[in-house]
């Protein structure tokens, strides 16, 4: 520390004898101007002293701000042990293989814990009843399938920066628990806003035209490249500065270059701005601008469609008697559509739905003159389906063990 001291103090010697200046318009090289956030400030005259020690005392000057910027820069990224405060994420993985990412964004106001579920598609709900106390968390978490709300209890204690605990639900009557390991994400660098991919979509000649950038920001700079229906094209000028992202590219077409001008906002992970291009009669046009930064989930493989294909099973009725009945299974998200066949008979599903590899669908047949329901609920594994099947016939209710094989997709 008193070798800072004495570089600092040899500094100001420089500074009086016009050696040294502040480029600052309105600051002088004092004590406050000699800290490390201000060196960037300081320019120096080496041509009017060529002093050997006048460079080595501005060269350990300039380090120490370098070392202590970097050190600010990381004590942003390190996590307060006692709160719960900012981005946690986890996944896990369902019985057909698939990966799920859901992630949670918690902040304070004033005295409350409140946040932002966000899970498959980057769906978002608020999160309910959030509580942290002696190294506690807990929340719920509330949404909407065909309908019909279900909500999810996490409890978990934090250690670091990892949340250990159980997520709770309930599903066809039934709790369901599933182990939850969150980690909490360090927040961004500077220089690191924008950096990623980001999408959009157009029209042109009454055709859908999607479009991606990819960029990267260093500083104030941004660079990258555009990916349209034409191929890859170079961003140029690409400056992100008082919270204003600008940047052009330039495209050849039939032997005439065109270029794009884009002007926007970034806010979180939409940016909103306009595109500036040349019209038909050479006159510039402005369009409205609104790119999303793409998910995980866009880099990855859409979903697959777990319960899609044929499943079939023996029934073996109370006479003995052995009947193989199938179902068409199509799922469009969390939808589940299709038909059941029994006996040559093939009535529509009803109700169908899928929440990861779980699915649940009833069935109304007609059998002497009544109507009556079966419900089906179970959990896909790969090629097999096991759950439970409800009905009610003559009054009485049932429920028998279903263990379904795919036969086809």
């Amino acid at each position: 520390m008193a070798q800072g001291n004495c570089a600092a103090g040899e500094l100001k010697r420089y500074v009086a004898a016009g050696v040294l200046a502040c480029s600052h318009p309105q600051r002088r090289l004092d004590d406050s101007c000699a800290l490390p956030y201000h060196c960037g400030m300081i320019s120096t005259k080496f041509s009017a002293v060529g002093s050997p020690r006048l460079a080595s005392i501005v060269l350990l000057f300039c380090l120490g701000c370098a070392f202590a910027a970097l050190a600010a820069e990381k004590d942003k990224a390190k996590k307060d042990p006692n709160s719960p405060v900012g981005t946690w994420r986890w996944s896990f993985t369902t019985q057909s293989g698939d990966t799920i990412d859901s992630s949670i964004k918690l902040k304070k106001e004033g005295d409350r814990l409140t946040g932002t579920f966000i899970g498959r598609n980057g769906s978002e709900a608020p999160i309910e009843n959030a509580q942290f106390k002696d190294g506690q968390l807990s929340f719920s978490v509330t949404r909407e399938r065909d309908g019909q709300k279900f909500t999810t209890q996490y409890r978990g204690k934090m250690a670091g920066d990892t949340v250990t605990g159980q997520s709770e639900w309930e599903w066809g009557g039934e709790k369901r628990t599933r182990d939850w390991l969150a980690k909490w994400e360090p927040p961004k660098a500077k220089g690191e806003g924008i950096s990623g991919t980001w999408k959009w979509s157009g029209s042109f000649g009454g055709r859908s035209i999607e479009t991606t950038a990819k960029l990267k920001q260093e500083g104030e700079k941004v660079t990258g490249v555009i990916i349209g229906r034409r191929g890859e094209t170079k961003i140029e000028h690409g400056t992100l500065k008082d919270g204003k992202l600008t940047f052009s590219y330039t495209r050849d077409f039939q032997g005439n270059s065109f270029t794009s001008k884009f002007s926007g906002k970034p806010d979180g992970d939409k940016i909103v701005g306009t595109i500036e291009f040349p019209g038909r009669d050479g006159d510039p046009q402005t369009r409205d601008w609104e790119a999303v930064r793409a998910g995980d989930e866009d880099e990855k493989e859409k979903k697959k469609t777990v319960a899609d294909g044929t499943w079939k099973w023996t029934y073996t009725s109370s006479s003995g008697q052995n009947s193989e009945p199938s179902v068409k299974l199509k799922q469009d998200d969390d939808k589940l559509t299709g038909s059941l066949v029994w006996n040559e008979n093939e009535v529509p599903i009803e109700e169908g739905k899928v929440t990861d590899s779980e699915i649940s669908f009833k069935v109304v047949r007609e059998r002497d003159g009544e109507k009556y329901t079966t419900k089906f609920a179970g959990k896909i594994d790969g090629d097999t389906l096991k759950g439970k099947v409800d009905s009610n016939w003559g009054g009485q209710d049932r429920t028998t063990d279903w263990e379904a094989k795919r036969v086809s997709k």
